[in-house]
């Protein structure tokens, strides 16, 4: 019964084979313009559910499953491009969707949804510095810059990482890795150095989130703060 689970990937026909057609590839721009206008449209069906004659759940799972599906089909050439697309107007979404939009602006959505990306502990220390005078408008410009410039140099340092130690040690057909018994010892190895190089490539995310905290001065969440996607080791046993 166990001897299946050893059996080459490749060999087996899997359930369910479906061929895609080719995926329509957009510009950069292009892309943003789309999915700039995606998130407008969901702002305006959430925003108006009530005269669309479906449950509220139908409707979000209905724009859930077009948001699962439209990066199957509209891509760029840009790798980093289609992950930031593919996940956060997804993140967006998710988010948008627990609001009360019925009663509240576009503009009054969007500082809710930044709010989830204040680091309300650090910005309460300031706050509360400022107050007290221990902390000036300098200084606390000052600690800002130095976070923003901690999280843009730790994603570099992850790709660097990933390009310099990961990639090299990676077969150049990705396909490879189906060919192998599942619980072999070098399929566990390329799949631990797959994680390895998703984790390092989300370093991207540290770079963007490092230059915006830059340009607007406010203390930004770590969003790699966490087991599954950590900052640091010790994350990994919290």
């Amino acid at each position: 019964m166990l001897s299946i689970l050893f059996l080459p990937l490749g060999g087996i026909k899997p359930w369910i084979d479906i061929t895609l057609p080719e995926p329509i590839i957009l510009s950069y721009f292009q892309l943003i313009l789309f999915y700039f206008t995606l998130l407008l449209i969901d702002y305006i069906l959430l925003s108006n559910e009530r005269r669309i004659p479906m449950r509220a759940v139908q409707l979000r799972v209905t724009m859930a499953i077009v948001h699962a599906t439209i990066p199957q089909f509209i891509v760029s050439n840009h790798v980093v491009a289609n992950l930031f697309f593919a996940a956060m107007p997804w993140f967006m979404l998710t988010y948008c969707a627990t609001l009360p939009l019925e009663h509240i602006s576009i503009q009054e959505a969007y500082d809710s949804f930044m709010t989830i990306m204040i680091d309300q502990e650090r910005l309460q220390k300031i706050d509360n510095g400022k107050e007290k005078k221990k902390i000036t408008i300098h200084s606390a410009r000052k600690e800002t810059l130095k976070y923003g410039c901690t999280k843009i140099l730790r994603g570099v340092i992850k790709w660097i990482f990933l390009f310099r130690c990961i990639e090299p040690l990676l077969p150049e057909n990705n396909s490879y890795l189906l060919s192998l018994p599942w619980f072999s010892w070098k399929s566990m190895e390329l799949t631990l150095l797959y994680g390895i190089k998703g984790y390092c490539f989300l370093g991207i995310v540290d770079i963007g989130m490092g230059i915006e905290e830059i340009v607007l001065g406010t203390p930004l969440v770590d969003l790699f703060d966490s087991p599954i996607i950590s900052s640091s080791p010790r994350d990994f046993w919290r």
